[in-house]
């Protein structure tokens, strides 16, 4: 008898604003106002490799740690080891583990990366410095980003 067990993953990415004071209000997505956004992700190769290895007595850790925006336009994909454009990167502000979701959340603050975000990447063993630690998620997205909104970003990471 044949027993297979499915194991899936997916990340994705959720965006909401608010104005200095912390009340909800819209802001641009594709060219339309929203007061939410949604965004699935690719996981990147680094991600299945870290995952593997620790289960082969591997010991490096992915310390997920940064998110980072960006202006590139090339479309994710799961060879990539890093942003098209990385233009700003921030540590995550507080993560959390709950059954087989990892979750990481981010503020951007009013003076942080105003432009048009074209991606979005998440970073595992980074510091502050633009390119460092390895892409290990990566997103195509189209939100405009101004210093009149703040955004708070969700990521989430599901293995079931």
């Amino acid at each position: 008898m044949d027993i297979y067990e499915n194991i899936n993953a997916s990340g994705s990415y959720d965006v909401i604003a608010t104005d200095i004071d912390g009340n909800r209000v819209p802001f641009m997505v594709n060219g339309k106002s929203v007061m939410a956004f949604y965004k699935g992700n690719v996981l990147t190769q680094l991600f299945f490799s870290g995952i593997l290895g620790n289960l082969n007595g591997g010991t490096n850790a992915l310390n997920i740690n940064y998110l980072a925006t960006g202006s590139g336009t090339t479309v994710a994909a799961k060879s990539d080891i890093a942003m098209t454009t990385e233009y700003f990167r921030k540590a995550i502000t507080v993560s959390s583990i709950t059954g087989t979701q990892f979750i990481a959340k981010i503020n951007l603050a009013t003076t942080e990366s105003n432009i048009q975000i074209k991606e979005l990447g998440m970073f595992a063993n980074a510091t502050g410095v633009s390119g460092s630690g390895s892409i290990f998620s990566h997103a195509n997205v189209d939100i405009q980003k101004t210093a009149a909104i703040q955004l708070l970003i969700t990521f989430t990471l599901t293995i079931q």
